[in-house]
């Protein structure tokens, strides 16, 4: 087969290749080799076949995954120190992967319970008057120790301290009547803070993938299983990445062939197999590590754009904002407060 030929062929006048699809058993980079380019019509079955989350069609190149958790792997694992919150591999894992979508960054965050917790409570009318309905249907009767004195806990002492948020405030705080409470609205402060930071958490982890891949969406798909030779239907998150691909393919490519093999070809010193044997053929032999990359290498193109994040020093490493203010956490607090009683 004359590639050369019939890619001159299916030239447009402004010498653009349309997207034809031929049948060869040359792999891209012999291609490259040969025609120096990697027409998506010739490539395109190749490397849907050859990456296994790649699905070429209609000309373009999708990129089809379960969820954001199989982008894991493009995040650095470089620890944090102390100039932020960077969401690395393991924060993405635990974000993105768990199996029961349950993941909290901190704990024991509370350590000035007025100034963090009740400030909340009493920073919001209804939240408070939620609070003080129910000490008053619950908590009223129970037993306390105030004033070093065993006593028990009226609708007037209910009444006279939630007059004052402060006061009642610092008698939630101090008494032991109060102490489940306490502890409960404690527990909603840190879910608040610790879901705030896991939905900047995921923002952050999808946003930085994105930037990379584009916006993909979730639709229904037919796919082929090269094991029972049938297609069959799946859910995926689907991206386009035909530009990327054929960019960073090519590029690939090209730096494996001129970088690992032409400073070393001498077609002057190489022994010619046959009579037929073209300068080009021989060359691909001489350079057989490069004919069939990245695909040698790499059976997904998730596996490939890995390596090539980690070369470029690109691995995906996004801060995340980890210092909430009462202000940003109020709503979660306030729904996990009415979630608890």
């Amino acid at each position: 087969m004359n590639i050369k030929r019939i890619i001159k062929e299916e030239m447009d006048d402004f010498d653009w290749v349309r997207n034809i699809e031929v049948d060869t058993d040359l792999t891209p980079a012999q291609l490259y080799n040969r025609i120096n380019d990697l027409p998506n019509g010739i490539v395109g079955p190749y490397v849907g076949e050859n990456f296994a989350d790649i699905k070429y069609e209609n000309g373009r190149y999708y990129l089809m995954v379960d969820d954001f958790c199989d982008f894991k792997e493009w995040f650095s694992d470089r620890e944090n120190g102390s100039q932020g919150y960077y969401m690395n591999q393991w924060a993405f894992t635990q974000a993105f992967c768990g199996e029961d979508d349950f993941f909290e960054p901190y704990g024991d965050l509370v350590y000035d319970w007025i100034d963090q917790v009740w400030e909340l409570v009493a920073g919001d009318e209804k939240l408070y008057n939620y609070v003080v309905d129910y000490i008053t249907e619950n908590l009223v009767g129970d037993e306390m120790r105030l004033d070093n004195e065993e006593k028990i806990l009226t609708l007037e002492d209910v009444l006279t301290w939630s007059a004052d948020s402060d006061v009642l405030g610092m008698v939630i705080n101090e008494l032991d009547v109060f102490e489940d409470l306490k502890w409960e609205l404690e527990r909603s402060y840190e879910n608040a803070y610790n879901t705030f930071v896991v939905d900047n958490m995921y923002k952050a982890g999808r946003d930085a993938i994105t930037d990379v891949v584009g916006d993909g969406e979730r639709k229904d798909v037919e796919l082929y299983n090269s094991y029972s030779k049938s297609n069959y239907n799946a859910n995926k998150l689907v991206f386009d990445v035909t530009s990327m691909l054929s960019d960073y393919l090519y590029e690939a490519i090209e730096y494996c062939i001129d970088n690992r093999c032409k400073p070393y070809w001498k077609p002057e010193n190489y022994d010619f197999e046959s009579e037929g044997e073209t300068e080009e053929e021989a060359f691909e032999d001489f350079c057989h590590e490069c004919m069939n990359y990245p695909f040698d290498d790499h059976g997904s193109f998730l596996s490939f754009m890995k390596e090539i994040l980690e070369e470029n020093g690109d691995l995906l490493n996004p801060r995340v904002d980890d210092y909430p203010s009462n202000d940003e956490i109020e709503d979660y607090f306030i729904e996990d407060v009415h979630g608890r009683f």
